[in-house]
């Protein structure tokens, strides 16, 4: 199943822009295509492309990206949400042959507004071949908002289908929870009439979802995802931002296939200082061939420096705190883990300059091609480590000639071969 999920975002754009327009450098206002072709101070020629196409004005507050192969040519492609308190903006990145990207939104969604999103998932969840895009619904300005699925089609257009109605969901993530085969959805729906609407959807085929089910225990939190152990079949979930472990915000819940507790592991902070967990995902971190979760901290001050952990997968059900990746930069909570050419890769996507690629080397994810990111930026106007917003965010994609970046520089979007 092609499936890659971004949990999560914080202080992110969308698209803004038509290609070709000028960008601003210091205040200057110069020519795109003169900033693409400069140097990058090494002797290689930047080589950055504007995403084809991108509509101007569609942009959200807050970003959130997901990235995975949508219409089966072997090819990564980029969905983009979001949140603005009020009009949201979905929009749906295909790539071309040679990596650029171009905004197909119109064509296979037909229109950019949608309810608004924390994360954006893409998953096959009706096994008809053909990818879906799920975005569980959130928007921290509006009280209630319902939950959107784009069915995928050999058309390659979606067809829009409201999942729920008045629950918005900071957190989600998706796992087979009753072992069918089939993705379920889990929410944490924010405080909407004096209730938490902690729970699940389980997934009933044939398109069609049952009505949340409502469980303590088992939910999307502020930030999720799962693994399932291959020897014994038990889940683990961990979840952040519950309290659902009594003296212990975040948690790891081991369920069997009934979804009943089997045990829960307390995430201790490493670092009382900080606010709480926005991201997780899962990745095999040491090369053991289990799956490990990789959380991230955020700080109580924004624009401060945050805390990415690594917790170890020792099998029989056990998670540990293992090593702290990095406490220099303050990520958000969109991040994707995902193998190219036998490597496993990590990113976590950062304003201002913060955004880190890992690359699992010798059992241990360190910094992987930092400063071509950052030169990218720097040299299409973004002033790194700046917090003017000039660096809004963006992912990595996979394509024909290796790994591909996308940045939001100056409310444009870009690309570029790693």
């Amino acid at each position: 199943m092609r499936f890659l999920a971004i949990c999560v975002a914080l202080m992110l754009t969308a698209c803004g822009g038509g290609p070709g327009s000028g960008t601003t450098d210091n205040g200057n206002i110069v020519s795109a295509q003169a900033v693409i072709n400069q140097s990058s101070g090494s002797g290689t020629i930047v080589g950055a492309h504007a995403v084809i196409n991108q509509s101007s004005g569609k942009r959200n507050v807050v970003s959130n990206y997901a990235v995975g192969d949508l219409n089966g040519d072997g090819l990564d492609d980029v969905v983009i949400g979001g949140w603005s308190g009020g009009t949201n903006y979905l929009t749906i990145l295909i790539q071309n042959t040679d990596g650029t990207l171009s905004d197909r939104t119109i064509e296979l969604v037909g229109r950019y507004e949608y309810p608004g999103s924390m994360h954006i998932f893409i998953a096959d969840f009706d096994h008809d071949g053909y990818p879906d895009i799920w975005s569980p619904g959130a928007d921290d300005k509006v009280a209630s908002i319902s939950s959107v699925m784009l069915w995928g089609s050999a058309s390659g257009k979606f067809t829009r289908q409201t999942i729920d109605v008045g629950i918005a969901s900071h957190g989600g993530c998706v796992a087979d929870l009753n072992g069918d085969g089939y993705q379920d959805l889990l929410i944490q729906g924010t405080y909407v009439q004096n209730t938490d609407n902690w729970g699940y959807y389980l997934n009933n085929k044939n398109r069609a979802f049952s009505t949340l089910v409502r469980n303590s225990k088992m939910g999307g939190a502020s930030a999720c995802d799962t693994i399932r152990d291959s020897a014994t079949g038990h889940l683990a979930a961990f979840q952040a931002d519950t309290s659902q472990l009594e003296g212990y915000a975040d948690s790891i819940s081991i369920v069997d296939s009934d979804l009943k507790i089997i045990k829960q592991i307390g995430i201790t902070k490493q670092d009382t200082t900080l606010a709480g967990i926005v991201s997780a995902t899962a990745i095999d971190a040491n090369g053991d061939g289990l799956l490990d979760f990789v959380i991230n901290y955020e700080a109580w001050t924004p624009g401060l420096p945050g805390r990415k952990e690594v917790w170890l997968n020792q099998g029989n059900d056990n998670f540990s705190y293992s090593y702290t990746l990095d406490t220099a930069h303050n990520a958000t909570g969109n991040v994707i883990a995902f193998s190219y050419q036998g490597d496993q890769y990590c990113y976590f996507d950062g304003p201002n300059g913060d955004a880190m690629l890992y690359k699992r080397v010798n059992g241990q994810l360190v910094p992987y091609k930092r400063n071509e990111i950052l030169n990218m930026a720097t040299l299409l106007g973004g002033h790194v480590g700046v917090k003017d917003w000039s660096i809004w965010g963006g992912t990595v994609y996979r394509g024909n000639a290796g790994l591909y970046m996308l940045q939001n520089i100056n409310e444009k979007y870009y690309t570029q071969k790693l």
